[in-house]
């Protein structure tokens, strides 16, 4: 587990800036909130003695979690009520949108990781000594997650046997679905009546979810004129 390459770099660019102008100490309940931190590290960095220290400390657990965790994060300081605060994570998203919008991922329909019981986005671990046995990419990295003599496939795209509806998915980056609260991946439906409201393949199917009388858009890739938009 870890943030992507991209999200890295974007991180190491603006470090300085991230631990000098947010306010930590004052943001851990909505850390918590979002799943970001648990109660323990929460209350590690209440301890902290001042901002800064809490914001070393928090950056260190950032770039353990996931790209997700990261535009979570960005959303928080957008929601500040500091204005250099809600400028810095309306540029870091903008920054992560621009060098992740590229980024299309493969989706193993109908593949399990045997790990962490997840459907499979991306790099798929496919064990060549096991008859049905498979891991995400964020699983096969966990020590002794299986028999250390086996042989993996590294598979980016879905192989020739697998299923044939196998398809490509865009990761729509800092797009939270909001019924699930999930990242989107794949489809995407943006209510067009709404200022800022967006559902899942998977939510958008489920009765009465939303008012039935919106409108829908029918997203498959991310659009550009978001990340304009986002940088405003």
């Amino acid at each position: 587990m870890g943030l992507s390459n991209y999200i890295d770099e974007i991180i190491e660019q603006d470090y300085a800036i991230i631990v000098s102008e947010v306010p930590f100490k004052d943001i851990l309940i909505d850390l918590r909130s979002a799943h970001i931190l648990s109660s323990g590290e929460v209350n590690r960095l209440r301890q902290c003695q001042d901002h800064k220290d809490a914001g070393f400390e928090f950056m260190e657990i950032l770039k353990s979690r996931k790209d997700q965790d990261f535009f979570q994060f960005c959303q928080i300081l957008e929601d500040s009520k500091i204005v250099s605060v809600q400028r810095l994570g309306r540029k870091l998203k903008a920054a992560a949108n621009i060098k992740g919008q590229a980024h299309a991922v493969y989706v193993h329909n109908g593949v399990i990781c045997d790990a962490c019981k997840q459907g499979i986005v991306g790099i798929r671990y496919k064990c060549k000594n096991c008859p049905d046995y498979d891991l995400c990419e964020q699983c096969e990295s966990i020590p002794n997650v299986h028999y250390s003599s086996h042989v993996f496939l590294k598979l980016r795209k879905p192989a020739p046997g697998d299923l044939q509806n196998q398809s490509t998915a865009y990761v729509h980056d800092g797009v939270i679905c909001d019924s699930c609260k999930q990242g989107i991946v794949g489809i995407r439906y943006k209510c067009k009546n709404c200022p800022d409201y967006d559902l899942c393949e998977q939510c958008e199917s489920i009765p009465n979810v939303h008012y039935s009388s919106h409108v829908f858009l029918k997203l498959r890739k991310p659009r550009s004129v978001e990340i304009q938009n986002s940088d405003a």
